[in-house]
């Protein structure tokens, strides 16, 4: 089956869509409940699992409905592909999200840490965002498309096949009249003597 590149611009869309989606998970883990004296740490160690988990495995959610695709893939239609044409699998996720995944948990790891860890996870999320502007760089400018994350897994983003979409069965037409029983006569009226 031939798969067609998608639209750079679709891409861009979706890992926007992906990563304000990962972000709503997030924040209220690190930042609201994250507050908690004592446990605080935990909910946001949680926060940073579930944050990189989704960013690191979006391509192969466990969702039938997304079929491969992460939910700002779905959303644009397109999806991300082996070289043989399958799914990603949630290894080739995890590879071809690394560049994302790796910036972004060392800077919230650092980021948990007191005083040095403020200093230093900033400077790392700089990086990240290079990083980011560098797969970008990549996918605008390779001829088939891949950012460096596609070349670690060897996967492509495709257009995704559009669904079936079938018509609503229409009701059969009501019988003719003919076929209905006649309609009682009204009585005449008499004349009075």
């Amino acid at each position: 089956m031939s798969h067609t590149r998608a639209d750079n611009g679709k891409r861009i869309i979706a890992v926007i869509l992906d990563f304000i989606l990962a972000a709503i998970i997030f924040i209220p883990f690190y930042v609201i409940l994250g507050l908690i004296p004592v446990v605080g740490i935990l909910f946001k160690l949680l926060g940073i699992v579930i944050y990189l988990g989704y960013i690191g495995l979006r391509d192969a959610l466990p969702i039938n409905d997304l079929q491969g695709a992460s939910l700002g893939k779905k959303i644009m239609g397109i999806k991300a592909i082996q070289a043989n044409g399958a799914n990603c699998t949630y290894e080739l996720s995890f590879k071809r999200n690394l560049p994302f995944v790796t910036p972004a948990g060392v800077s919230m790891i650092f980021g948990l840490i007191p005083a040095i860890g403020w200093i230093i996870a900033p400077i790392v999320s700089l990086l990240g965002f290079v990083v980011v502007c560098v797969e970008l760089y990549k996918v605008m400018t390779d001829a088939q498309g891949k950012r460096i994350g596609d070349l670690l897994a060897d996967t492509t983003v495709v257009d995704a096949p559009k669904a079936a979409v079938t018509a609503p069965a229409i009701p059969s037409a009501p019988s003719p009249a003919s076929d209905l029983p006649p309609l009682p006569t009204p009585p005449t009226p008499t004349d009075a003597p």
